[in-house]
C-alpha cells in the first residue's frame, strides 16, 4: 500500500512582543479539538474529488470554496484550541489557506498555528490534518498491513502519530479516521478491528505514564468498543493473545449530557468521534461543541450541502483539555 507523507513547519512573517512559550513557563494543560469537517475540498478539480465536486454539472467553484473556508476559520477562531485535528481534508493547500487566514487576523481574534502535519494514502480522496500552536516532531504514519483476508482490502486512512512539544512536556498524539460503515456495518467492522489492533500494539509498547492521546473519527460508537469485567474500554489485538489488549479511558463515560453525540443518523445520536487516553487523570475537561451555527433547530449537526452552498459539517467537533502536570518529561 503506497502512501503520501507530508509535514510542514512554517512561521508567520509578523512581529510579536512575546512568544507563546519559553523555558520558564509551561502551561498546565493542552487543549485539543477534533473535528470531521465533511468532505473539505479546495476549488481545483484534479479528478481525485468525490463525483459531486468534480462533475461537469457540479456547482463547486472558487467562490463557494472561499465561503466555506471563511466559515471554517470563523469556528477555529471561536474555539482557539492549542491543537486542531481535522478529518476529511483534501490536501495540504487547504491547510495553507486556513493558516493564512488565521495568521492575517481573520475575524476579530486571530489565532496562530505555527506547525502542521498532513497525511493521506495515495488512493484516498481525503486525509487527516493536524495544526498546532506548539512544535510538532517525530511524525509517523501507520497503515494496516493485511495479508490474511480473503477479500480486497479497501482504502483506509493512515493513523498519524506525532509528538506535541510543550516546553519540557511531551504529548504523543494519534490522529485517526477509521473505516466508515459504508458497505455494511458488519462487513466493514473487520477493517476497523484491524485499525484498532494497530493502536493496541502501539499503546501496549509505551509506558502507561506517557500521555498518549488517540483522537478523531473512529466510525465506531463508544458502546461498540469491547470492555473488560470491570467495565473498562479495551483496545483489542483481536488477532493475538489477550495480554496485548490495552485498557483505555474515554471521557464519554463521564460526560454529563448522555443524550448528546457528534453524529446524527436515523433520528438518533451516535458517539463516534473520540478521545482516548490510558489514564482518567490525563483528562481535565471534555465537551461537544454544539455552537448555534453548527446545529439545526433540533440540535442535529448543520451539515454541509453542496448544491445549497450552506452548512458546516455532518459532525460536531469535540474538545478535550489534557492535564500536562501528569506528563512525563522527555
Amino acid at each position: 500500500m503506497k502512501r503520501n507523507h507530508f509535514i510542514f513547519l512554517f512561521f508567520a512573517l509578523i512581529f510579536f512582543s512575546c512568544s507563546f512559550e519559553n523555558d520558564f513557563f509551561v502551561p498546565n494543560d493542552l487543549s485539543i479539538v477534533s473535528w470531521n469537517v465533511q468532505t473539505f475540498f479546495d476549488s481545483t478539480k484534479n479528478g481525485d474529488e468525490y463525483y459531486e465536486f468534480r462533475s461537469s454539472k457540479s456547482p463547486w467553484n472558487e467562490q463557494m470554496y472561499l465561503k466555506r473556508l471563511d466559515n471554517l476559520c470563523a469556528i477555529i477562531s471561536k474555539v482557539k484550541s492549542d491543537v486542531l485535528v481535522m478529518q476529511e481534508i483534501e490536501n495540504e493547500k487547504i491547510i495553507f489557506d486556513i493558516s493564512n487566514r488565521l495568521n492575517n487576523g481573520f475575524g476579530k481574534n486571530n489565532w496562530l498555528y505555527k506547525y502542521f502535519s498532513f497525511g493521506k494514502n495515495e488512493q484516498s480522496c481525503i486525509g487527516i490534518a493536524i495544526l498546532s500552536k506548539y512544535e510538532i516532531r517525530n511524525v509517523k504514519f501507520h497503515n494496516v498491513d493485511i495479508k490474511t483476508e480473503s477479500v480486497e482490502v479497501p482504502s483506509m486512512r493512515p493513523i498519524v502519530e506525532l509528538e506535541i512539544v510543550v516546553g519540557n512536556k511531551i504529548v504523543r498524539l494519534f490522529a485517526n479516521h477509521w473505516k466508515s460503515k459504508s458497505g455494511g456495518e458488519i462487513e466493514s467492522e473487520k477493517w476497523r478491528k484491524w485499525q484498532e489492533k494497530v493502536l493496541a500494539n502501539i499503546f501496549q509498547s509505551k509506558s502507561d505514564n506517557e500521555i498518549l492521546v488517540a483522537a478523531g473519527d473512529f466510525n465506531k460508537d463508544i458502546r461498540e468498543f469491547d470492555r473488560n469485567e470491570f467495565g473498562e474500554i479495551l483496545f483489542k489485538d483481536f488477532s493475538s493473545e489477550e495480554t496485548k489488549n490495552v485498557v483505555v479511558y474515554s471521557p464519554w463515560d463521564d460526560f454529563e449530557d448522555k443524550d448528546l453525540g457528534t453524529y446524527y443518523f436515523d433520528s438518533s445520536w451516535e458517539k463516534i468521534d473520540h478521545f482516548f487516553v490510558m489514564k482518567k487523570e490525563f483528562i481535565k475537561e471534555f465537551d461537544v461543541l454544539s455552537f448555534e451555527e453548527l446545529t439545526n433547530d433540533d440540535g442535529s449537526p448543520n451539515k454541509f450541502e453542496l448544491y445549497k452552498n450552506k452548512g458546516y459539517s455532518d459532525h460536531l467537533p469535540i474538545f478535550c483539555r489534557i492535564n500536562l502536570t501528569k506528563a512525563v518529561n522527555p
